[in-house]
């Protein structure tokens, strides 16, 4: 049981981290016109890198979904509080921007 919790919990870091730096792009899109113009990309190139990025960030959305409703099947209400407010906190206690924008979906 202990194994599993563990697991879950490792699971659960990881599909969040993911879904987090698959954010920076939309938060930070001077990022991506940095990368465009260093890599000296075409129009067409840029607009095919939008859509893997795009379409990178669904499937982090979807399976941080998915992991957050498998947690939930095992962990008690007040567990699952105190992971969500976690997560609404960056690794050094700050909130994160990005997390106001979560609630909406």
């Amino acid at each position: 049981m202990k194994r599993s919790i563990i697991a879950a919990v490792t699971a659960a870091t990881i599909s969040l981290s993911a879904f987090a730096f698959a954010q920076q792009d939309e938060r930070h899109p001077p990022r991506m016109e940095r990368m465009f113009e260093e890599l000296q990309l075409t129009e067409e190139q840029q607009q095919q890198v939008q859509q893997i990025m795009d379409a990178s960030r669904q499937q982090h959305q979807a399976i941080f979904e998915d992991t957050k409703a498998q947690m939930a099947t095992i962990l008690t209400q007040e567990q699952l509080d105190k992971m969500e407010s976690r997560h609404h906190e960056g690794p050094r206690g700050k909130k994160r921007d990005h997390c106001d924008d979560e609630d909406e979906s």
